[in-house]
Protein backbone atom coordinates (compact mmCIF):
# COMPACT_ATOMS: atom_id res chain seq x y z
CA UNK A 1 0.00 0.00 0.00
CA UNK A 2 2.80 2.51 0.77
CA UNK A 3 4.25 1.57 -2.33
CA UNK A 4 1.61 2.65 -3.92
CA UNK A 5 1.31 5.84 -2.17
CA UNK A 6 4.45 6.74 -3.46
CA UNK A 7 4.01 5.77 -6.43
CA UNK A 8 1.36 7.64 -7.01
CA UNK A 9 2.88 10.75 -5.56
CA UNK A 10 5.70 10.60 -8.05
CA UNK A 11 3.40 10.54 -11.00
CA UNK A 12 1.83 13.80 -9.24
CA UNK A 13 5.21 15.43 -9.05
CA UNK A 14 5.71 14.56 -12.88
CA UNK A 15 1.83 15.88 -14.27
CA UNK A 16 2.77 19.34 -12.04
CA UNK A 17 6.06 19.99 -13.51
CA UNK A 18 6.22 19.12 -16.81
CA UNK A 19 7.34 22.24 -19.28
CA UNK A 20 4.73 24.96 -20.00
CA UNK A 21 3.31 27.30 -22.10
CA UNK A 22 7.10 27.29 -25.09
CA UNK A 23 6.34 23.60 -25.17
CA UNK A 24 2.83 23.75 -25.94
CA UNK A 25 4.04 23.50 -29.59
CA UNK A 26 4.68 21.20 -32.76
CA UNK A 27 5.15 17.84 -30.64
CA UNK A 28 1.85 16.78 -31.36
CA UNK A 29 -1.49 16.08 -29.67
CA UNK A 30 0.25 14.05 -27.12
CA UNK A 31 2.76 16.36 -26.38
CA UNK A 32 0.13 19.42 -25.90
CA UNK A 33 -1.95 17.31 -23.63
CA UNK A 34 1.31 16.45 -21.52
CA UNK A 35 2.33 20.52 -21.56
CA UNK A 36 -1.12 20.96 -20.47
CA UNK A 37 -0.82 18.99 -17.09
CA UNK A 38 1.70 21.83 -15.80
CA UNK A 39 0.62 23.47 -12.63
CA UNK A 40 -2.71 21.62 -12.77
CA UNK A 41 -5.15 22.31 -9.77
CA UNK A 42 -2.63 21.90 -6.66
CA UNK A 43 -1.87 17.92 -7.58
CA UNK A 44 -4.23 16.75 -5.30
CA UNK A 45 -5.81 12.99 -6.22
CA UNK A 46 -9.30 15.39 -6.97
CA UNK A 47 -7.29 17.42 -9.21
CA UNK A 48 -5.27 14.40 -10.84
CA UNK A 49 -8.72 13.07 -11.75
CA UNK A 50 -10.12 16.20 -12.77
CA UNK A 51 -7.11 16.31 -15.63
CA UNK A 52 -7.68 12.68 -16.35
CA UNK A 53 -11.42 13.64 -17.18
CA UNK A 54 -10.62 16.40 -19.03
CA UNK A 55 -8.05 14.07 -21.14
CA UNK A 56 -10.68 12.03 -21.95
CA UNK A 57 -13.04 14.45 -23.67
CA UNK A 58 -10.15 15.69 -25.74
CA UNK A 59 -9.31 12.11 -26.76
CA UNK A 60 -13.66 11.91 -27.53
CA UNK A 61 -13.11 15.45 -29.73
CA UNK A 62 -10.37 13.82 -31.52
CA UNK A 63 -12.52 10.34 -32.56
CA UNK A 64 -15.86 12.19 -32.74
CA UNK A 65 -14.73 14.74 -34.84
CA UNK A 66 -12.42 12.85 -37.15
CA UNK A 67 -16.01 10.86 -37.85
CA UNK A 68 -17.87 13.72 -38.38
CA UNK A 69 -19.58 13.70 -35.41
CA UNK A 70 -19.82 17.84 -35.25
CA UNK A 71 -22.02 17.88 -32.49
CA UNK A 72 -20.84 15.48 -29.87
CA UNK A 73 -17.23 16.60 -30.95
CA UNK A 74 -18.72 20.14 -29.46
CA UNK A 75 -20.45 18.97 -26.78
CA UNK A 76 -17.25 17.33 -25.23
CA UNK A 77 -15.00 20.37 -26.60
CA UNK A 78 -17.30 22.31 -24.47
CA UNK A 79 -17.25 19.82 -21.44
CA UNK A 80 -13.36 20.23 -21.81
CA UNK A 81 -13.35 23.81 -21.65
CA UNK A 82 -15.09 23.97 -18.74
CA UNK A 83 -13.20 21.25 -16.60
CA UNK A 84 -9.73 23.15 -17.97
CA UNK A 85 -11.48 27.18 -16.87
CA UNK A 86 -12.14 25.49 -13.35
CA UNK A 87 -9.12 23.92 -12.58
CA UNK A 88 -6.21 25.91 -14.76
CA UNK A 89 -6.02 30.21 -15.78
CA UNK A 90 -7.13 31.21 -18.83
CA UNK A 91 -3.29 31.16 -20.02
CA UNK A 92 -2.40 27.51 -19.42
CA UNK A 93 -2.19 25.74 -22.74
CA UNK A 94 -4.98 23.09 -21.37
CA UNK A 95 -7.76 25.82 -21.67
CA UNK A 96 -5.65 26.98 -24.87
CA UNK A 97 -6.25 23.50 -26.17
CA UNK A 98 -10.22 23.10 -24.87
CA UNK A 99 -10.43 26.47 -26.66
CA UNK A 100 -9.24 25.54 -29.80
CA UNK A 101 -11.06 22.09 -30.47
CA UNK A 102 -13.88 23.74 -29.85
CA UNK A 103 -13.71 26.57 -32.37
CA UNK A 104 -12.55 23.89 -34.48
CA UNK A 105 -16.06 22.02 -33.97
CA UNK A 106 -17.74 25.40 -34.26
CA UNK A 107 -15.94 26.02 -37.56
CA UNK A 108 -17.92 23.80 -39.42
CA UNK A 109 -20.86 25.50 -39.17
CA UNK A 110 -24.61 25.36 -37.45
CA UNK A 111 -26.10 23.12 -40.96
CA UNK A 112 -23.37 20.37 -40.38
CA UNK A 113 -23.71 20.44 -36.51
CA UNK A 114 -27.16 19.82 -37.23
CA UNK A 115 -27.01 17.22 -39.53
CA UNK A 116 -24.78 15.29 -36.99
CA UNK A 117 -27.10 14.89 -33.94
CA UNK A 118 -27.23 11.76 -32.84
CA UNK A 119 -31.03 10.34 -33.15
CA UNK A 120 -30.68 8.37 -29.86
CA UNK A 121 -30.75 11.84 -28.77
CA UNK A 122 -34.02 13.31 -27.30
CA UNK A 123 -34.73 16.70 -29.73
CA UNK A 124 -36.75 19.61 -29.13
CA UNK A 125 -37.71 21.39 -32.16
CA UNK A 126 -38.75 25.11 -32.06
CA UNK A 127 -39.39 27.00 -34.93
CA UNK A 128 -39.07 30.87 -35.52
CA UNK A 129 -38.63 33.54 -38.02
CA UNK A 130 -35.68 35.13 -38.87
CA UNK A 131 -35.91 37.50 -41.89
CA UNK A 132 -38.65 35.84 -43.95
CA UNK A 133 -36.83 32.85 -43.89
CA UNK A 134 -38.37 29.70 -41.22
CA UNK A 135 -35.70 28.15 -39.12
CA UNK A 136 -35.79 25.46 -36.73
CA UNK A 137 -33.55 25.55 -33.72
CA UNK A 138 -32.35 21.71 -32.54
CA UNK A 139 -31.33 21.42 -29.44
CA UNK A 140 -30.88 18.55 -26.91
CA UNK A 141 -32.43 19.98 -24.05
CA UNK A 142 -29.77 18.06 -21.62
CA UNK A 143 -26.83 19.23 -23.68
CA UNK A 144 -28.32 22.73 -23.83
CA UNK A 145 -28.47 22.89 -20.24
CA UNK A 146 -24.48 21.62 -20.18
CA UNK A 147 -23.08 23.55 -22.53
CA UNK A 148 -24.78 26.95 -21.48
CA UNK A 149 -26.82 27.51 -24.42
CA UNK A 150 -23.69 27.46 -26.71
CA UNK A 151 -25.25 24.87 -29.21
CA UNK A 152 -27.53 27.09 -31.25
CA UNK A 153 -28.31 25.13 -34.47
CA UNK A 154 -30.61 26.18 -37.17
CA UNK A 155 -31.26 24.91 -40.75
CA UNK A 156 -32.82 27.12 -42.97
CA UNK A 157 -36.03 25.69 -45.29
CA UNK A 158 -34.22 27.41 -48.40
CA UNK A 159 -37.37 29.32 -49.39
CA UNK A 160 -35.43 32.06 -51.02
CA UNK A 161 -32.94 29.56 -52.86
CA UNK A 162 -30.14 31.38 -50.97
CA UNK A 163 -26.69 30.20 -49.37
CA UNK A 164 -27.07 31.64 -45.57
CA UNK A 165 -23.85 29.74 -44.35
CA UNK A 166 -22.27 33.40 -44.13
CA UNK A 167 -25.43 34.30 -41.29
CA UNK A 168 -24.59 31.28 -38.88
CA UNK A 169 -23.49 31.79 -35.75
CA UNK A 170 -21.53 28.87 -34.57
CA UNK A 171 -19.38 30.41 -37.41
CA UNK A 172 -18.85 34.21 -36.11
CA UNK A 173 -18.11 32.26 -32.91
CA UNK A 174 -15.28 30.37 -33.83
CA UNK A 175 -13.93 33.49 -35.10
CA UNK A 176 -13.81 35.20 -31.52
CA UNK A 177 -12.66 32.03 -30.40
CA UNK A 178 -9.52 31.49 -32.38
CA UNK A 179 -8.86 35.13 -32.28
CA UNK A 180 -8.99 35.16 -28.69
CA UNK A 181 -6.88 32.03 -28.22
CA UNK A 182 -4.16 33.68 -30.72
CA UNK A 183 -4.18 36.72 -28.59
CA UNK A 184 -3.29 34.58 -25.20
CA UNK A 185 -0.56 32.50 -27.67
CA UNK A 186 0.93 35.91 -29.23
CA UNK A 187 1.23 37.37 -25.62
CA UNK A 188 3.18 34.31 -24.20
CA UNK A 189 5.33 32.68 -27.16
CA UNK A 190 5.19 35.71 -29.31
CA UNK A 191 3.99 36.02 -33.27
CA UNK A 192 5.97 33.62 -34.74
CA UNK A 193 5.73 30.49 -32.43
CA UNK A 194 4.99 27.58 -34.51
CA UNK A 195 1.62 27.26 -31.35
CA UNK A 196 -0.14 29.13 -33.04
CA UNK A 197 -0.63 27.58 -37.13
CA UNK A 198 -3.28 25.52 -36.12
CA UNK A 199 -5.42 28.48 -34.61
CA UNK A 200 -4.18 30.36 -37.66
CA UNK A 201 -4.98 27.67 -40.39
CA UNK A 202 -8.29 26.88 -38.15
CA UNK A 203 -9.00 30.33 -38.13
CA UNK A 204 -8.51 30.46 -42.19
CA UNK A 205 -10.96 27.65 -42.31
CA UNK A 206 -13.55 30.03 -40.85
CA UNK A 207 -12.96 32.82 -43.22
CA UNK A 208 -13.48 30.80 -45.57
CA UNK A 209 -16.53 29.26 -44.86
CA UNK A 210 -17.95 32.84 -44.19
CA UNK A 211 -16.71 33.54 -47.72
CA UNK A 212 -14.42 36.30 -45.93
CA UNK A 213 -11.66 34.82 -48.89
CA UNK A 214 -8.88 38.00 -48.14
CA UNK A 215 -8.96 37.15 -44.04
CA UNK A 216 -9.02 33.09 -45.12
CA UNK A 217 -5.62 34.09 -47.63
CA UNK A 218 -3.93 36.53 -44.49
CA UNK A 219 -4.37 33.72 -42.09
CA UNK A 220 -2.96 30.82 -43.73
CA UNK A 221 -0.26 32.91 -45.69
CA UNK A 222 1.19 33.74 -41.95
CA UNK A 223 0.77 30.21 -40.77
CA UNK A 224 2.70 29.16 -44.15
CA UNK A 225 5.42 31.90 -43.24
CA UNK A 226 5.72 30.57 -39.43
CA UNK A 227 6.35 27.24 -40.69
CA UNK A 228 8.83 28.16 -43.21
CA UNK A 229 10.46 29.99 -40.68
CA UNK A 230 10.16 26.65 -38.78
CA UNK A 231 12.25 24.75 -41.01
CA UNK A 232 9.02 23.26 -41.74
CA UNK A 233 6.19 20.13 -40.80
CA UNK A 234 5.59 18.42 -44.35
CA UNK A 235 2.62 17.65 -43.41
CA UNK A 236 1.05 20.81 -42.09
CA UNK A 237 3.22 22.64 -44.97
CA UNK A 238 1.34 20.94 -47.27
CA UNK A 239 -2.30 20.96 -45.81
CA UNK A 240 -1.78 25.10 -45.83
CA UNK A 241 -0.18 25.09 -49.66
CA UNK A 242 -3.40 23.27 -50.23
CA UNK A 243 -5.98 25.26 -48.47
CA UNK A 244 -4.64 28.49 -49.99
CA UNK A 245 -4.61 26.42 -53.72
CA UNK A 246 -8.59 25.74 -53.31
CA UNK A 247 -8.94 29.05 -52.52
CA UNK A 248 -7.32 30.77 -55.07
CA UNK A 249 -9.10 28.25 -57.22
CA UNK A 250 -12.42 29.37 -55.67
CA UNK A 251 -11.07 33.16 -56.77
CA UNK A 252 -10.38 32.67 -60.43
CA UNK A 253 -7.16 32.56 -59.72
CA UNK A 254 -5.62 29.73 -61.71
CA UNK A 255 -2.51 30.27 -61.78
CA UNK A 256 -1.69 31.21 -58.35
CA UNK A 257 -3.56 28.12 -57.54
CA UNK A 258 -1.39 25.64 -59.79
CA UNK A 259 1.92 27.31 -57.94
CA UNK A 260 0.34 26.34 -54.77
CA UNK A 261 -0.66 22.84 -55.57
CA UNK A 262 2.55 22.12 -57.56
CA UNK A 263 3.94 23.05 -54.05
CA UNK A 264 1.69 21.22 -52.08
CA UNK A 265 2.22 17.96 -53.92
CA UNK A 266 6.21 18.83 -53.64
CA UNK A 267 5.73 18.30 -49.70
CA UNK A 268 3.27 15.40 -50.15
CA UNK A 269 5.69 13.19 -51.83
CA UNK A 270 8.64 13.67 -49.66
CA UNK A 271 6.58 12.87 -46.92
CA UNK A 272 4.56 10.06 -48.25
CA UNK A 273 6.73 8.99 -51.48
CA UNK A 274 5.62 8.65 -54.97
CA UNK A 275 2.71 5.76 -54.78
CA UNK A 276 0.68 6.35 -52.14
CA UNK A 277 -2.86 6.47 -52.45
CA UNK A 278 -3.42 9.96 -50.67
CA UNK A 279 -1.59 11.22 -53.74
CA UNK A 280 -4.24 10.19 -56.10
CA UNK A 281 -6.41 13.57 -55.32
CA UNK A 282 -3.35 15.95 -55.72
CA UNK A 283 -2.63 14.92 -58.46
CA UNK A 284 -5.72 15.13 -60.49
CA UNK A 285 -6.93 18.66 -58.97
CA UNK A 286 -3.48 20.25 -60.95
CA UNK A 287 -4.01 18.05 -63.55
CA UNK A 288 -7.82 19.71 -63.83
CA UNK A 289 -6.22 22.98 -63.76
CA UNK A 290 -3.02 22.16 -66.15
CA UNK A 291 -6.04 21.24 -68.56
CA UNK A 292 -7.48 24.26 -67.82
CA UNK A 293 -4.28 26.49 -69.04
CA UNK A 294 -4.16 24.13 -71.72
CA UNK A 295 -1.10 22.45 -70.81
CA UNK A 296 -2.46 18.85 -71.87
CA UNK A 297 0.96 17.03 -71.83
CA UNK A 298 1.65 17.57 -68.10
CA UNK A 299 -1.80 17.04 -67.26
CA UNK A 300 -1.40 13.59 -69.14
CA UNK A 301 1.27 12.50 -67.26
CA UNK A 302 -0.03 13.62 -64.02
CA UNK A 303 -3.36 11.31 -65.17
CA UNK A 304 -0.88 8.46 -65.45
CA UNK A 305 0.86 8.38 -62.37
CA UNK A 306 -2.50 8.32 -60.66
CA UNK A 307 -3.92 5.52 -62.57
CA UNK A 308 -0.82 3.71 -61.78
CA UNK A 309 -1.32 4.23 -57.92
CA UNK A 310 -4.95 3.26 -58.57
CA UNK A 311 -4.17 -0.06 -60.59
CA UNK A 312 -1.68 -0.87 -57.78
CA UNK A 313 -4.27 -0.32 -54.96
CA UNK A 314 -7.04 -2.56 -56.47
Amino acid sequence: MQLIKITRMLGLLVFVCLPALADFDEAGEEGRRGAAVQKWGSGSNEHLKSYQEWNGFNREFERFFAAKKYYEAFVVAYKSLNIAREHASPNHPATILSQSNLAQAESVGDRELFKSVPAKHPTLFTYGIIGVIPVRFPVSMKDWSRCGGQFRSFCSDGHDGSDRRDKLPALDTAVRRYQETLAIQEKWLGPNHPSLVRNLQGLGNTYQNLKQNTLAKRSYQRALAILTRQGANLKKMSDLLEDLAYLCRLEGDIKQSVLYFEKSLVQKIKLLGTSHADLVGPLRNLSGLYVVLNRDAEAEKLERHAARIEAVRR
